[in-house]
């Protein structure tokens, strides 16, 4: 189910079809993390010696990652919103 996910928003970046903020996601950033998420998860035959590569340095990365994510699809929407309604009825104010 996630790899269709995936696979589907992988699509509407490349087409330009996505949501406002698919426009703006870094392709390599999203690259990285889909291939990061599937070796955290697959055990390469057996060989976990690959795993050491996820130190607290990469979790605190991928952790600063997805806050960025987060923030870019769901706070900054709310944020430039609240910013016009605030320009906007002051702007009507001032015409009337």
């Amino acid at each position: 189910m996630l790899n269709s996910k995936i696979k589907d928003l992988e699509k509407d970046i490349n087409d330009g079809t996505g949501k406002e903020w698919t426009k703006s996601l870094d392709k390599d950033l999203f690259s990285y993390i889909k291939d990061l998420g599937n070796g955290s998860i697959h055990p390469n035959g057996g060989d976990i010696s690959k795993q050491s590569t996820f130190d607290d340095d990469l979790v605190v990365s991928i952790d600063l990652l997805f806050r960025e994510f987060l923030d870019e699809i769901y706070e900054k929407p709310i944020r430039k919103a609240s910013i016009k309604s605030v320009l906007s009825n002051a702007a009507n104010k001032v015409n009337k």
